[in-house]
């Protein structure tokens, strides 16, 4: 149970760093940096596992160039910005969809 929740948050993660990008696309090693600044602490093989995960269900698209790059389609923008929910993915608290949709 603890290890569903803590992959929901990193999913979540992940695609909220993702939605803050410009272009909605970063390489995995940037994602990863990014959740460490922020405390989320993963490892490599984590990140590509719920990577690839999310692009099994249509929600980033991934990119195997010499560098892991991942980037979001219009439906993971969506859950995103907390604008749909899915199953797997943490839900936005109110104070977090106010701030994405001011972005």
């Amino acid at each position: 149970m603890m290890q569903d929740l803590q992959r929901q948050y990193i999913r979540r993660a992940m695609m909220t760093v993702l939605a803050y990008d410009s272009d909605y696309r970063l390489s995995l090693d940037m994602i990863g940096a990014a959740l460490e600044a922020t405390g989320q602490n993963s490892t490599y093989d984590q990140l590509q596992t719920e990577a690839q995960w999310l692009e099994e269900q249509g929600y980033v698209r991934r990119e195997l160039l010499p560098i892991t790059v991942i980037s979001l389609t219009d439906r993971g923008l969506e859950i995103a910005r907390g604008k749909a929910k899915a199953y797997g993915i943490r839900d936005l608290r109110p104070s977090e969809i106010a701030e994405m949709s001011q972005r």
